[in-house]
């Protein structure tokens, strides 16, 4: 599994690609937690998953990271879209959403990276968990 992180103004992107497992995206997490750490954590964040090939993960391990991240220290609502470009990783972020219950994140699902990053610019909209369809 390979990933890289970018600061932009106002919010993170993150870009994942080859086969997800726990292992992975535990390192991936401890990264993430360092930029947070040099960098504003009230950004929003813009999570690419359409370059990855498998995701390994179980229920527990999805959970537990879930639950990793709902320990996060957020001073302000953000917004967090998953960028998608089949089932199996929609599923994935479907299940990382529901098992995330923080109350300062606010989730949708993409399969254009324009369309999650224009939301993720945009005013909030209220709404909690969606999964967005924008494929024409």
């Amino acid at each position: 599994m390979q990933f890289r992180f970018e600061v932009n103004e106002g919010w993170y992107l993150t870009h994942f690609s080859g086969d997800i497992d726990f292992s992975g995206l535990l390192l991936a997490l401890k990264e993430f937690e360092i930029m947070e750490k040099n960098n504003p954590p009230f950004f929003n964040r813009v999570t690419d998953l359409r370059e990855t090939t498998s995701i390994e993960l179980d229920y527990n391990e999805v959970s537990g990271l879930a639950k990793k991240r709902m320990m996060a220290y957020l001073p302000d609502k953000v917004k967090s879209a998953f960028i998608v470009s089949n089932d199996e990783q929609h599923g994935f972020a479907r299940m990382f959403f529901s098992l995330n219950s923080h109350p300062k994140i606010e989730f949708k699902i993409f399969n254009s990276l324009q369309d999650g990053i224009d939301w993720a610019n945009s005013t909030r909209s209220g709404k909690q968990n969606e999964s967005v369809g924008s494929d024409e």
